[in-house]
């Protein structure tokens, strides 16, 4: 009995030490948290610079529209 009770708990630890390692608490997957969030802020960064030239190139209400449908359309590509 006593060893069954040991087994079980031992068993119970090994399951716990696996799911933590798939979890937030592991140090890799905050590394590839972080690199995939530093990629996106650079694809976002890209479209509002491309956004800004536009606007800034401009030269009418219709244009400006443009340029928000084409900024709005590029974010939409980038969602997940």
């Amino acid at each position: 009995m006593k060893s069954l009770v040991v087994s079980a708990f031992g068993c119970l630890t090994l399951a716990s030490v696996a799911l933590f390692a798939e979890g937030p608490n592991n140090p890799a997957n905050f590394e590839i948290a972080k690199k995939q969030m530093s990629e996106m802020a650079e694809k976002r960064m890209a479209v509002i610079k491309d956004f800004k030239s536009c606007v800034d190139a401009a030269t009418d209400t219709n244009g400006l529209k443009e340029c928000r449908k084409k900024e709005a359309q590029a974010m939409k590509a980038l969602r997940p």
